[in-house]
């Protein structure tokens, strides 16, 4: 993955694997970037969807998109995302 995580050289994630590992990055003063459209069609992600880890203060979809998500649930409620942190985490551009 490029970047370092700071504000002006954010990690850049540009595959379902790199999007769930979000969760390792770090706290409120780290920044990702998503480089590309990231489709879980045929990843371990897709198949049995989980909500996305994010460790991280910032997320910017830089006008990308998440798709092909596929969930079997009973549960109302499903989230995207699952903040692993106590932190509040600003998304933008998803």
């Amino acid at each position: 993955m490029n970047g370092t995580g700071t504000k002006n050289d954010p990690f850049v994630i540009m595959t379902a694997e790199e999007l769930y590992h979000m969760g390792e990055y770090g706290g409120s003063d780290v920044y990702c970037r998503l480089g590309a459209d990231i489709s879980l069609n045929g990843t371990p992600y897709g198949e049995n969807f989980t909500p996305i880890p994010v460790c991280c203060g910032h997320l910017d979809g830089a006008g990308h998109s998440i798709k092909n998500i596929y969930v079997n649930t009973v549960d109302s409620d499903v989230n995207l995302f699952s903040v692993t942190s106590d932190t509040t985490v600003e998304i933008s551009n998803l």
